[in-house]
């Protein structure tokens, strides 16, 4: 918290009384020499005397010149200006006069004008200890700590008792961190002065350096109790409050002091952060407009003007708000972080990542930055660039727990299922309610094929947030790949509730009704999914399979084609498609002949392309599944198909599933039924109830009877 000096400066002692004064004269002379003191009385007092008429030029300007001090004390600084101009006109050599006109500067912001003042009245009086006071609170007030230090320093060698002096020098010292030095000056103010409520304000914000806040606020008690319209003692204690949480006395003391001081800036932007803390953003931005248009250059004001509407939503304003912060101070990492947000909440991830960018070379240490640049590449799908910037937060944070969670996330979908499990299993330790955590391991275990396990995790993620879409969702998913479509269904729907118009969701939706059977449904789902998204290459091939399976190979071969167009390298697409025209009494060859140019045949189900275009002899048979296409066409044993497999592939269960579906279909365009039923058994048997090709058996099954 910056601490200001607004000691009670000049203490003017003028002896305008002479021997044969009366009682009263020389009562009202010591009292209009106390201005500093009781300053409403020296007003009365020295008004007195210069009514009286009595007093040489000489004299007139000395009570001006306290007049004005008084009036300093008080706040008016327009009358007290009035009566040092006065002053100076008749003594030009008045020293004093020069240094209450300085602090009347001073306190009206004119801090150039008063430093000429002061300048003046050490031109005058080289030893003026008042000046050498008034040039530190200048400085002080400029930010330049040093200069202020050395100029209270000589004000304090020529008066040793210049309480004041002691506690600007001890307010320069809080400001540069020094609290133990700026303690001992304080100190000693207070001793000299013990009602002197500007040492206690400054002892207060030592004390708030050195993080003792009940004594700074012990502090601040006693300045407004010396002072009760203090304002800043009030804005310095509202801060404390602030910053302990205490919202209710921060209210008062905040309220209290812009009451006593409409224009006070600094409180203005407390009281601006403090409703931006209690997420009252509207009177956030009323606080902080008040205080930028009272002070442009303000920074501060700009940042929080921005953050607040950033916590609105409304981007651009943020953004406005944010781009004044950078350009008044340009160092200050947060304001590129807030800025980064506003641009990556309205999609502009390249510039998000630029701003994330300059707060990380302010700040090396600022893992939310690593976080939040982590979040806008994992938008833009670099998922390298993820894993490293979460490294960064993870180095700085060894036990944030969200973003272990969040690179085990990126790793289950990189499928390195092990460092996803790692992760995930120690974010879930250290954070046992994370349901994101739970919701991604969830999903490394539905990746290895591990659905009850899967499924746990959904439950526990759904435990900890029972609206939690996405958690639904894939336990739904687990649920259908384990074959039980009634509770798979069931999530779906109410996922849907939750998500409705989801293209995705519908398309899942769609599948589970292909495979039991509910193909009307099936393919109103997935109308509906391509009328949410066109170009849903998944839900226009899981169509084309619903169509294929409810005996409508036209549509069927349609929605193949039509995702072969988007989706031009899936041989899976281009042998459906084939299927599906021949099965339609059209000409499938060439549609065949075509999506081979396409395709890279060396990969399955490559084989089975190069089967249906009589291509055998180009078939690597010792490749897996090349050994289930030999034994198909008569060229080796059971035994040999199950030993190839056992080495060829972890899959084996897909692998014979797809082979002999596909080599089904061959067989039955070759009007070879009964071999076609064997084989359409073979791939039931497989029981691998994740791929379409053992639905899409079925299904032939029950048409040709032979369930």
């Amino acid at each position: 918290m910056r601490v200001f000096s607004f000691a009670a400066l000049l203490l003017i002692a003028a002896a305008v009384g002479a021997p044969d004064d009366t009682p009263d004269v020389r009562a009202d002379v010591k009292v209009c020499e106390n201005s500093t003191n009781a300053p409403k009385e020296a007003i009365t007092s020295c008004t007195r005397l210069l009514e009286a008429g009595r007093f040489d030029d000489s004299k007139q300007a000395n009570i001006l010149a306290l007049r004005c001090n008084a009036y300093n004390q008080i706040g008016q600084h327009d009358r007290a200006l009035q009566d040092c101009d006065q002053a100076i006109q008749l003594d030009p050599n008045l020293s004093s006069a020069y240094v209450a006109r300085g602090a009347a500067y001073y306190q009206k912001g004119l801090i150039q004008d008063a430093l000429q003042e002061f300048d003046q009245a050490l031109r005058i009086a080289p030893d003026s200890a008042d000046a050498r006071n008034g040039r530190g609170s200048v400085f002080l007030d400029l930010g330049q700590y040093d200069s202020a230090i050395r100029e209270y320093s000589d004000a304090i060698r020529l008066r040793p008792d210049h309480a004041e002096a002691l506690s600007g020098r001890g307010a320069a010292h809080v400001s540069k961190g020094q609290y133990d030095r700026a303690l001992q000056d304080l100190d000693e103010a207070i001793r000299l002065k013990p009602n002197y409520a500007t040492a206690f304000s400054n002892r207060g914000g030592a004390y708030v350096g050195k993080a003792q806040y009940d004594r700074a606020i012990q502090d601040y008690n006693d300045a407004i109790r010396l002072q009760p319209e203090y304002a800043q003692a009030l804005r310095n204690r509202g801060y404390v409050y602030l910053q302990r949480g205490r919202f209710d006395r921060a209210t008062q003391d905040l309220d209290a002091a812009i009451r006593l001081k409409p224009n006070y800036v600094e409180a203005l932007v407390d009281r601006c952060l403090m409703h931006y803390r209690l997420e009252q953003y509207d009177r956030a931005i009323d606080d902080c407009g008040r205080a930028i248009k009272l002070k442009p250059d303000s920074a501060l004001a700009f940042r929080l003007y921005g953050a607040a509407y950033l916590a609105k939503g409304q981007y651009d304003l943020a953004i406005q708000g944010l781009d004044e912060a950078i350009r008044i101070d340009p160092d200050n990492a947060e304001a590129f972080s807030n800025r980064g947000v506003a641009y990556f909440n309205r999609g502009q991830y390249d510039r998000a990542i630029e701003n994330y960018d300059h707060a990380i070379q302010l700040n090396l240490s600022d893992a939310d930055a690593f976080y939040k640049r982590a979040i806008a590449f994992y938008r833009k799908n670099l998922s390298d660039r993820v894993i490293e910037d979460l490294d960064q937060v993870i180095r700085l944070q060894p036990d944030n727990a969200q973003a272990l969670g969040d690179r085990g996330g990126v790793y289950a979908v990189k499928g390195q299922f092990e460092r996803a499990l790692s992760d995930l299993d120690r974010a879930i330790q250290l954070k046992p309610d994370l349901f994101r955590a739970f919701y991604n391991r969830g999903r490394v275990y539905l990746g290895k094929g591990d659905y009850d396990r899967a499924i746990a995790d959904y439950d526990e993620a759904i435990r900890l947030k029972s609206d939690y879409a996405e958690a639904l969702y894939g336990r739904g998913t687990a649920f259908g790949l384990k074959g039980d479509y009634d509770r798979a269904l069931a999530e779906y729907d109410v996922v849907l509730r939750l998500v409705p118009r989801n293209a995705p969701i519908l398309g899942n939706r769609g599948g589970i009704y292909a495979f039991r059977g509910e193909y009307d449904r099936a393919i109103a789902d997935y109308d509906e999914a391509l009328r949410l998204q066109p170009d849903y290459v998944s839900a226009i091939r899981g169509r084309g399979i619903a169509h294929f399976m409810n005996g409508s190979h036209d549509s069927a071969a349609d929605d193949f084609n039509a995702a072969a167009k988007i989706q031009n390298d899936s041989a899976y697409t281009a042998v459906l498609h084939f299927i599906a025209l021949m099965r339609a009494g059209r000409d499938g060859q060439q549609a065949l002949n075509e999506h081979v140019r396409q395709l890279d045949l060396r990969r399955w189900p490559g084989a089975v392309v190069k089967l249906y275009l009589g291509h055998v002899r180009q078939l690597d048979l010792r490749r897996w599944p090349g050994a289930v296409v030999k034994l198909y066409l008569g060229q080796a044993r059971s035994d040999d198909v199950l030993a190839v497999g056992a080495t060829a592939t972890s899959w084996r269960e897909r692998w014979e599933c797809e082979a002999s579906f596909y080599l089904a279909e061959y067989e039955l365009l070759q009007d070879n039924r009964d071999r076609a039923i064997t084989l359409f058994r073979k791939a039931v048997a497989t029981a691998a109830v994740t791929l379409d090709e053992f639905h899409l058996a079925k299904a032939e099954l029950a048409r040709l009877g032979a369930n």
